[in-house]
C-alpha cells in the first residue's frame, strides 16, 4: 500500500484584529482574536474572507507567566 500524496489546493491570507484579553475563567484563561477579512487563493478554491468570525482561545497560564 502506497502512502497517500498531498496536492495543494488553496492558500488562506487572514487578517486579523486586534488580541483581546478577557481573562480567566473555569475553562482557562481566555482569548479571543476577531477576523476582519483576507482572501483564499489557489486551484481548489478562491474568494474572500468576510468579518464574521474570531478564534476564541482557552489556555492554561504556566505558573511562571
Amino acid at each position: 500500500m502506497s502512502a497517500p500524496q498531498l496536492e495543494f489546493a488553496f492558500r488562506l491570507e487572514v487578517n486579523l484584529g486586534p488580541i483581546r484579553e478577557i481573562g480567566a475563567s473555569r475553562a482557562g484563561h481566555r482569548r479571543i482574536v476577531q477576523i476582519i477579512g483576507g482572501t483564499v487563493s489557489g486551484p481548489r478554491a478562491s474568494g474572500r474572507i468576510l468579518n464574521l468570525g474570531a478564534d476564541w482561545r482557552n489556555y492554561l497560564r504556566r505558573p511562571d507567566s
